[in-house]
């Protein structure tokens, strides 16, 4: 017993507790201020009108995570690792060449989405007008800039910085919300305004205190064929597991309508602050793991960060229990959201104690590929849990699916790192 306290005690006082605290910190606030966004915009709109922007904001992550390619997990990767051995000046060249080819990404995904944003708005959001997808572009563009940053204080160890901009972009939500109310603006319109452009506002404001430029030179060719492997591997993971996540909004809005949808979006808008807190733990855990090469060594860091995991679970069970209360805030059109939001709490149990695991994978052993594959797989469970049981189950039919594929994860990830560990 008292080994374990010890061991705990370790735990909390450790580097890795500081550092995930920071980046954990913004995220939390980032996810409180989400949820006072969403109940001030849901609220304000109704079940029906929520729904719409619950689905724009669902392709605005899928057009995010195809945008990306890989250009974050980059930076985590291979700025991290120069960085810290000290090697700033090719840390920077690497900076810049991802800087360039992701604005050249953004200039080339943004004009074809727009020339395609009729047919796009008809067949994934069923509505007929287009400037739903030109919305939602507006919010891909920021959100690319501002993850880039994110990613890139990130890579540094700037956790304070980074902790700023991730909180930047929800901050700035509920402050125009606020003006919209106070103006008597709230509607349909300027809620969707507000939540597209936002992130391109927080963009603005992080290039201002973090610059970075393009990088045209006679090693931009060599640095591509260093990260190119590496980023598309986990670009493509990317993409996966955005429609994974995000698929099931998408499939709500044109199987049962926008009132079903935004019955499921405000229990999930709730919900997904979860994914962006285990989102920051991974990326305190993604530098460390890189620079492991010990295998002694990584068995320790291996434990503490389950050690942490398990933290983070216990309070996910909390939350289930405060579940319903958080629900009323929205009013008694969404009282059937409270017994979603406690399901989908309990769904992100196995992705939370995976995250140690996950991390060890792609950056200890060096094995995304693997993380790839398996979201890959997880697409057709994901489908046919989705079209097989909504009709029957509704709402819940999402909740389902996400439970079934986190503990996939969880039980493959850490098979592959107890034979790696074992070794």
């Amino acid at each position: 017993m008292g080994k374990m306290i010890l061991d705990f005690r370790n735990l909390f006082l450790s580097r890795l507790t500081k550092d995930t605290s920071i980046v954990l910190l913004g995220n939390a606030v980032s996810s409180g201020l989400a949820v006072i966004f969403t109940i001030l915009a849901a609220r304000a709109l109704g079940p029906g009108g929520w729904g719409i922007v619950a689905a724009v904001g669902s392709l605005i992550t899928i057009l995010v995570a195809l945008a990306d390619l890989g250009i974050s997990a980059g930076l985590l990767r291979f700025v991290s690792e120069k960085w810290s051995e000290g090697e700033k000046n090719k840390a920077t060249r690497i900076i810049e060449v991802l800087f360039s080819i992701r604005v050249i990404s953004v200039v080339v995904f943004a004009a074809v989405l727009v020339i395609l944003s009729k047919p796009i708005s008809e067949f994934i959001l069923r509505s007929e007008d287009a400037r739903l997808t030109v919305f939602a572009v507006l919010g891909m563009v920021g959100s690319l800039f501002i993850d880039f940053h994110i990613a890139l204080t990130e890579a540094k160890r700037n956790w304070k910085k980074a902790a700023f901009f991730i909180l930047l972009t929800n901050s700035l939500r509920v402050l125009f919300s606020f003006i919209a109310i106070f103006a008597n603006r709230i509607n349909f319109g300027s809620v969707l305004l507000i939540f597209c452009a936002s992130p391109v506002i927080a963009t603005i404001i992080a290039y201002l205190t973090e610059r970075t430029g393009f990088g045209i030179s006679n090693k931009w060719g060599e640095v591509f064929r260093e990260i190119r492997l590496f980023s598309g591997i986990m670009g493509a993971n990317r993409i996966v597991s955005a429609i994974n996540s995000r698929i099931d909004v998408l499939l709500l809005v044109n199987i049962l309508g926008a009132y079903e949808t935004g019955i499921y979006a405000a229990a999930n808008r709730l919900a997904i602050g979860v994914p962006i807190i285990l989102g920051s733990f991974a990326t305190v855990l993604a530098p460390r793991f890189s620079a492991l090469s010990e295998n002694g060594e990584s068995v320790r860091f291996f434990k503490r960060a389950i050690g942490l995991a398990i933290i983070i679970s216990i309070i996910l069970l909390f939350g289930v229990l405060l579940a319903p209360l958080v629900i009323h805030l929205f009013g008694p059109e969404y009282e059937r959201s409270g017994a979603v939001l406690q399901f989908l709490l309990l769904s992100f149990v196995p992705a939370t104690l995976s995250v140690p695991a996950v991390n060890l994978v792609i950056y200890g052993i060096k094995k995304p590929q693997i993380i790839t594959l398996l979201s890959v797989f997880q697409l057709p469970i994901i489908l046919f849990i989705n079209f097989n049981f909504i009709s029957n189950l509704g709402v819940f039919a999402p909740v389902l699916a996400f439970a079934a594929v986190n503990l996939l994860t969880m039980i493959v990830t850490y098979f592959v790192c107890f034979r790696y560990l074992k070794r």
